[in-house]
């Protein structure tokens, strides 16, 4: 196990690594990360994501290939990262197990700028809860979201308006 007493880490890249709920205890007391890359990771999990919920990071990606590490982020696991008030980057593509319960914890991350929710069951009634946040880049590639919804999300907003990335045609 990797002690983490003292450390000032920033940036920390964990892809493709078996780690747990239980060595996640100990992420979660690098008060200085603020990027946190987890891809692929076979044991992440809500209760993992419950560990980290306290730090001040700026980006957070999640990501993985589908029926893998991803797919075991619930509603709860956003919950807790909703909690996460500094975050301007988040990728939870590929998890495919949050629904509109989990993706209206996204209506807190005030400083959000860039969000991929690639091949998730974000939908049209989800766009909704990202209205009003300062989104810069949106990924909704391979979500349940269509081309009217889209548009309208564009003419709605008055201030920013994303850059979205929508490819549906699989």
């Amino acid at each position: 196990m990797l002690c983490f007493k003292n450390l000032t880490i920033k940036h920390l890249k964990l892809t493709r690594n078996n780690a747990t709920d239980k060595g996640f205890k100990y992420l979660g007391t690098l008060k200085n990360l603020r990027t946190l890359d987890i891809k692929y990771m076979r044991n992440l999990n809500d209760n993992c994501l419950k560990q980290i919920k306290d730090l001040k990071l700026t980006s957070l990606s999640l990501s993985g290939i589908h029926f893998s590490s991803a797919s075991n982020i619930t509603n709860i696991g956003l919950s807790y990262i909703g909690n996460i008030h500094t975050l301007q980057e988040l990728d939870i593509r590929d998890c495919d197990k949050i629904t509109f319960q989990g993706f209206k914890h996204l209506t807190s991350l005030l400083k959000l700028q860039t969000l991929d929710v690639r091949n998730s069951s974000f939908c049209n009634h989800d766009l909704g809860f990202i209205q009003n946040l300062p989104l810069k880049k949106l990924n909704l590639s391979g979500t349940l979201v269509d081309l009217n919804a889209i548009k309208n999300f564009q003419l709605s907003r008055r201030s920013i308006v994303p850059q979205v990335s929508f490819d549906n045609s699989f």
